[in-house]
């Protein structure tokens, strides 16, 4: 698939100084320090409010249970919530999207609610929702939701997007179902 005629390409700079920030500040000073240097770098970066209809009502979720719709998924938090248990995590996004219930299509012709998923290496590394475009959100480490350009997010996620289509909440949870029995766990 191709990059996107829709990307901006910001700065490695502002990638890596985004790293720094959610790497090493805490979480509650993220926002405030990445609009500190929205002057320096031009970014179009900003955090999505709570209450926000994008906002999962869980507090807890990683980046890829919000792309797919699981963070506010009540059977998706009682089975990942459990000691030991596996989560939406690359490992999952990888057997999620071999299962092929979601549709690979060229970031050009991505609509929104598309899945986009950042690669660093050859497994998943980061996913967003796709708003209209050039827009994205996704959540950032244990950090906050932000709305964000295609490539205005932490170096560590990586220079390579992949976009998909198709995806529901009913089949990411069908497919966690099938990845925690694969795990070794069951769904009791």
């Amino acid at each position: 698939m191709s990059q996107p005629r829709m990307h901006n390409s910001p700065s490695i700079e502002l990638r890596e100084r985004l790293l720094e920030i959610t790497k090493t500040a805490p979480v509650e000073d993220h926002a405030l320090l990445i609009e500190g240097i929205r002057s320096q770098f031009g970014h179009t970066i900003y955090p999505v409010p709570p209450g926000d209809p994008r906002a999962p009502a869980q507090q807890e979720y990683t980046c890829f249970g919000y792309a797919f719709g699981l963070a506010d998924s009540p059977e998706y938090t009682r089975l990942a919530s459990r000691p030991l248990a596996p989560f939406a995590n690359s490992r999952f996004v990888s057997f999620h999207l071999w299962s092929g219930r979601l549709r690979e299509v060229d970031l050009d012709d991505a609509h929104s609610s598309d899945v986009l998923v950042y690669y660093r290496t050859s497994e998943p590394s980061h996913a967003g929702v796709l708003l209209p475009k050039p827009r994205i959100t996704s959540k950032w480490g244990i950090g906050l939701l932000y709305e964000h350009g295609l490539f205005e997010v932490p170096s560590i996620y990586g220079n390579k997007v992949r976009a998909f289509t198709g995806n529901s909440t009913q089949a990411a949870l069908q497919s966690f179902c099938e990845f925690t029995e694969a795990e070794g766990f069951d769904l009791q």
